[in-house]
């Protein structure tokens, strides 16, 4: 068995897998034309979303005869479903494996902001103690109100970390369900009615048609002009052109995003010149314990593909089927 993977980590999350399954062939992609050749006789593809391009696609596709499983290192699959992975091939994603990671760096950029981290980088970068201007802007979460939306295991982190904290927490489902550390929740649905009420706007669901540009101009507007939006997401589910009118006009008091509608986000982009916008570089899941924990994940998954047993994690492509036959 060959296992082909895509994945350029600081830390490879399979170096040690090739001592526990001592029998399959581990290979690690470093050009397309090595994937060419190394994917003919491929059984299994690990790779993340963004190294998932076109060019990729379309040796997967055309040049990968004895693929049967691709497994991802990311939660959402939008860029396998953009470019297509061959028919009866099955998909597997990492959900549940960064929630703890994420939702702490999520939960990080909101005191970040709150606490003014920004201003005093700034202020240490010029050598100036500026006390009173901090003074002015510097806060506290206790006792504010935090909208999760997205309650999967990134968002119950994050209200787990506010409630802490000693943050009122309502979580935003699809269904209006669920349990958790939430002081309450409700129906997405409710999104625009709720948003009036809460200091904060944490935003950790997926990207699909009905989430796409979910938070635009209406609800930046519904938003209180003291509230701030944090983004773990996905960067599409933000009207990035509404938010920056937003804070533009001064319609919210900021925001702390770790995702964009474009990245790298462009240099001549916008959202670099508030003062009152924290910019990460989708870092939220790379630290922890992610590494090992994909590993594992991998792992498990290898040995249960070998006996013909369901795979963790397994997604839904769209109509297409696929099964686990027994490895012979």
């Amino acid at each position: 068995m060959k296992v082909v993977y895509d994945i350029h980590w600081e830390v490879d999350p399979l170096e040690l897998l090739a001592d526990v399954h001592d029998d399959i062939s581990f290979v690690r992609l470093t050009s397309l034309d090595q994937a060419r050749e190394t994917l003919m006789d491929a059984d299994i593809l690990v790779a993340s979303g963004r190294r998932y391009t076109r060019e990729l696609a379309d040796i997967v596709q055309n040049s990968a005869p004895h693929l049967r499983w691709i497994q991802t290192t990311a939660v959402g699959i939008d860029p396998f479903k953009h470019h297509g992975i061959p028919n009866g091939v099955i998909m597997t994603n990492s959900a549940g494996l960064k929630g703890r990671t994420v939702g702490e760096h999520g939960f990080a950029l909101l005191l970040g902001w709150y606490h003014q981290l920004p201003a005093m980088e700034r202020n240490w970068q010029r050598r100036e103690w500026n006390d009173d201007t901090i003074r002015k802007s510097v806060g506290s979460v206790e006792g504010e109100t935090l909208l999760v939306v997205g309650y999967g295991s990134i968002g119950r982190e994050i209200a787990r970390k506010a409630k802490a904290f000693d943050m009122r927490v309502i979580a935003l489902t699809r269904s209006g369900d669920g349990d958790g550390p939430a002081d309450e929740i409700r129906s997405i649905g409710d999104l625009d009615t709720i948003l009036p009420e809460c200091d904060v706007v944490a935003l950790s669901l997926p990207l699909s048609a009905e989430t796409h540009h979910l938070m635009s101009t209406e609800q930046f507007r519904a938003m209180k002009t003291s509230s701030i939006l944090v983004n773990v997401g996905r960067g599409l589910v933000v009207d990035q052109n509404a938010l920056i009118e937003a804070l533009t006009k001064n319609e919210i008091a900021g925001a702390a995003l770790d995702v964009f509608e474009t990245e790298p986000l462009p240099s001549d982009d916008a959202l670099w010149d508030f003062p009152n916008v924290i910019i990460s570089p989708h870092v939220g899941g790379a630290a922890g314990r992610i590494y090992a924990k994909f590993g594992e994940l991998v792992s498990e998954n290898i040995r249960r593909f070998r006996a013909g047993e369901d795979l963790l994690n397994v997604v839904s492509m769209g109509a297409r089927e696929a099964t686990v036959p027994a490895w012979n």
